[in-house]
């Protein structure tokens, strides 16, 4: 059986600090905790480095208006299809 030797770490925050530290176990325990070469990183994107929004992130607010628009239209909708119910 092989052994995996890497492990993702997610949802980090960019241009976040982080410090690692490993240790190994199987049936007779744990290993002391070690580093490895490079024991702290920051996660980044290009973005972040070229300094450049997200192309989606000065649409969400237009997408929010959007959706109350539909929310509301279908609202509307549904009390004409209740108030037509009634009538009858």
């Amino acid at each position: 059986m092989c052994a995996k030797h890497e492990f993702l770490i997610e949802r980090l925050c960019s241009e976040q600090c982080y410090q690692v530290r490993i240790a190994s176990g199987n049936c007779k325990g744990y290993s002391e905790y070690c580093y490895p070469l490079m024991n702290q990183s920051v996660p980044s994107t290009w973005r972040s480095i070229d300094k450049k929004h997200s192309k989606i992130e000065d649409r969400v607010p237009h997408i929010d208006q959007l959706f109350d628009q539909i929310v509301e239209w279908r609202q509307q909708q549904q009390r004409q299809h209740d108030s037509v119910n009634k009538s009858m």
